[in-house]
């Protein structure tokens, strides 16, 4: 008897300890703290706020202020697509669902400053290819195709699968679906029928 309450009398300590910190576990795992009670220090940031949820609400705001926004210093030019079944212009729509309705094709060209690109709307997803890169944009067929449905040289690139047939070397790049055709040629000529 005397060895089991020395057992007992030398183990409780420990024992303690353990019921102590699995409560207090208990209790800090099932704590739930609110981002506003959380102190943030803005002592770095140049922000105003205090606690973590309005510094966050701070970070938005600044962000979808700076979307609008041209940085002292720089100058900044707003750079629009237009998109057409021919030579696209400033004039054509930006919006290049506008046309594949209008034209029923899935290849058509789209304009972004000076740049001529032919583009393709494959798996719900548009993929325009440069009329003037051929190393940039050979990689860039074999990345929307796939290695193994293109054929590429050191001049030239074509890929197909059942929707579509794209080419490109030094002189045009030309996409085909089943029905329309498109080609943007290096000096700018374009064609689609």
């Amino acid at each position: 008897m005397k060895k089991i309450l020395r057992i007992i009398k030398n183990n409780t300590c420990g024992f303690m300890i353990g019921v102590i910190l699995t409560i207090f576990i208990s209790v800090s795992a099932a704590t739930t703290l609110s981002s506003s009670s959380v102190h943030y220090d803005n002592t770095n940031s140049g922000s105003t706020k205090t606690n973590v949820k309005d510094a966050i609400d701070d970070l938005y705001v600044k962000t979808e202020e700076a979307k609008n926004e041209c940085p002292d210093g720089y100058t900044c030019t707003l750079i629009l697509k237009y998109y057409a079944f021919g030579l696209p212009d400033t004039t054509s729509p930006t919006d290049y669902q506008s046309v594949i309705t209008s034209s029923g094709s899935n290849v058509f060209v789209q304009l972004e400053g000076e740049q001529l690109s032919v583009c393709i709307y494959r798996n719900s997803t548009l993929e325009c290819f440069k009329n003037n890169n051929y190393e940039e944009e050979s990689e860039h067929l074999k990345q929307v195709f796939g290695e193994d449905s293109c054929s590429v040289s050191s001049f030239s690139a074509t890929c197909r699968d059942d929707d579509f047939y794209c080419t490109f070397d030094s002189n045009r790049v030309r996409c085909l679906d089943p029905n329309y055709d498109c080609n943007v040629k290096a000096d700018g000529n374009v064609s689609c029928g």
